[in-house]
């Protein structure tokens, strides 16, 4: 059975549409389950696990104000891959809560926490894994350019153009990072629209849509 670590944040969680609360929606319309069930229609049962590892507010590189480092995605990594070691195939989709105002990141600075946080998780699979072989397997990387931001009611946002325009800029830096780094790219914007009221997060029917977009590229058919 081959191991799928989807790691991420409110996206990858699960995080339904802010209206004064963040709710998650139930188990079976996230789209890391839509995604184990087409990779099962793919392969049939038990050729793959998908993990979630969604985590609200994650951010790639930055402690959060409120949160501390427990949001911080390259201070997480490390722990996440010994907990499912090993691992075929990493899904990382972050950089949604980095281009939001309270952490005065640019683009370029999202990226370079990005490759960073590449870095991290390719030694601690290969170098520093938990079985202490010399070397490790070096798990098959998909890096997901995040969902572009619409307008927003979200309390904690200040500069909606400004977070926009940010969250575009990722898209051509991420794919330059993965091509660079040897990573797979794949955009969740060629399916996926944030929804209203609040810009970031999606419905159930683009949970359903990005599960089965990404199935044939963690399959090796797309």
């Amino acid at each position: 059975m081959k191991t799928v670590l989807c790691f991420g944040d409110s996206n990858t969680w699960g995080a339904g549409v802010f209206t004064g609360t963040i709710p998650r929606h139930p188990y079976r319309y996230r789209w890391t389950t839509v995604l184990q069930h087409a990779l099962s229609r793919i392969h049939g049962d038990g050729g793959y696990r998908v993990i979630d590892n969604g985590v609200s507010g994650r951010t790639v590189a930055t402690d959060s104000p409120t949160h501390g480092d427990a949001l911080n995605g390259l201070k997480n990594i490390s722990s996440v891959i010994y907990a499912h070691y090993p691992i075929d195939t990493l899904v990382i989709m972050l950089g949604t809560n980095d281009v939001t105002d309270q952490y005065g990141l640019s683009p370029k600075q999202i990226t370079a926490h990005m490759m960073q946080l590449i870095t991290r998780a390719m030694y601690w699979h290969t170098v520093q894994n938990p079985t202490f072989d010399t070397v490790g397997a070096i798990p098959r990387i998909i890096l997901v350019c995040p969902v572009y931001i619409q307008d927003t009611t979200m309390p904690c946002i200040e500069d909606q153009t400004a977070m926009q325009q940010k969250s575009r800029a990722l898209y051509p830096l991420y794919k330059s990072l993965a091509q660079n780094m040897g990573v797979q790219f794949v955009d969740s914007n060629a399916v996926v629209v944030a929804c209203e009221p609040d810009g970031m997060h999606w419905d159930i029917d683009n949970h359903k849509k990005f599960g089965e977009y990404l199935a044939p590229f963690i399959a090796g058919s797309a």
